[in-house]
């Protein structure tokens, strides 16, 4: 008697001596034979690596430890608050899962970078000119892989439980039928429908990562000139609106608004007016909490330069 290709699939996802990458392949040959639509999507993702505007799944989605390079080597860096820690150490893990094999194999931490705008706002936060880096650990991508096998697995005991088994490489019609009864949702469980229900499948990552704000992008409308003596006086007022909004911050936008301010203040030093602009149009929502402030403590041109790009009248 041919053996079963779920058979074999479910012996396969048991045996860790298998790589997940032949493992995929094989499910990919199942999935192509039973006519699916939903399943191959997610195998080509993890088998290529999520590209362009393809979103991860939640499993991709791992946390490190914010590390500074120092003289003496990589030390931890410490935000001011939990929540804040933890944003900037997510790390949405895309790469394709031989990859990810080759990357878990080897000993030690291994470390991730921050595109140039996130490392210029820890710059600014910590007022060091260093690089900053994410150390993550070999165990949380070998936990990614861990759970990729255990999707395949659980799919394969789902289409056995509804008697789909094929014989040799093939499947009856019946089969391929009853096969649309296993839904495989990349953001939750394996799970089996009434065959009635069972209208339409999908196949979407829905987990959502939160990320640093750091659009340097300047949409604004609106505009100040200003003279060279009025930079270095911004400058001071930027200086003073961040350390009071450092005192009041209390949650991670908070935070990522008083790097923004403190981009602003670089450059106000520098004499970059355009950068003032193109910096204070990343505050987004936060605008109005940075303007409270910036009224509470009396800095009139940083006042004035956070209204014109929240198109409030000066006064």
């Amino acid at each position: 008697m041919a053996t079963s290709l779920v058979d074999e699939l479910q012996i396969d996802a048991s045996n860790t001596s298998m790589t997940v990458a032949n493992l995929l392949r094989k499910a990919l040959v199942v999935a192509a034979k039973l006519e699916l639509s939903d399943v191959p999507a997610w195998i080509r993702n993890e088998l290529a690596g999520y590209k362009g505007d393809v979103q991860v799944p939640p499993y991709r989605i791992v946390h490190g430890t914010l590390m500074a390079k120092h003289f003496q080597g990589w030390l931890p860096a410490q935000l001011p608050t939990a929540d804040f820690q933890h944003k900037v150490s997510e790390q949405l893990i895309s790469d394709s899962v031989a990859e990810l094999e080759a990357i878990s194999g080897q000993s030690g931490t291994l470390t991730r970078g921050f595109a140039p705008e996130q490392q210029h706002i820890l710059q600014t936060m910590f007022q060091r000119d260093t690089e900053f880096r994410c150390f993550l650990q070999g165990s949380q991508i070998a936990g990614i892989l861990d759970e990729i096998r255990n999707r395949v697995l659980e799919w394969a005991i789902s289409l056995e439980k509804l008697g789909v088994k094929g014989n040799g490489l093939s499947f009856s019609d019946a089969e391929k039928e009853r096969a649309h009864g296993v839904s495989f949702q990349v953001n939750g469980n394996v799970t089996i429908h009434n065959l009635a229900q069972t209208g339409g499948r999908t196949n979407q990552a829905t987990g959502s990562g939160a990320h640093l704000n750091i659009n340097s992008t300047d949409n604004s409308k609106a505009s100040i000139t200003h003279k060279s003596g009025d930079l270095s006086v911004l400058a001071s007022e930027f200086e003073k609106l961040r350390v009071a909004l450092l005192s009041k911050a209390n949650s991670p936008e908070d935070y990522t608004a008083i790097g923004v301010i403190a981009q602003a203040e670089t450059a106000a030093k520098q004499g970059e007016a355009p950068q003032i602009s193109r910096a204070i149009s990343a505050l987004g929502t936060a605008s109005g909490w940075v303007l409270s402030v910036a009224k509470e403590i009396g800095v009139p041109l940083a006042t004035a330069e956070l209204k014109s790009h929240l198109n409030l009248p000066p006064a």
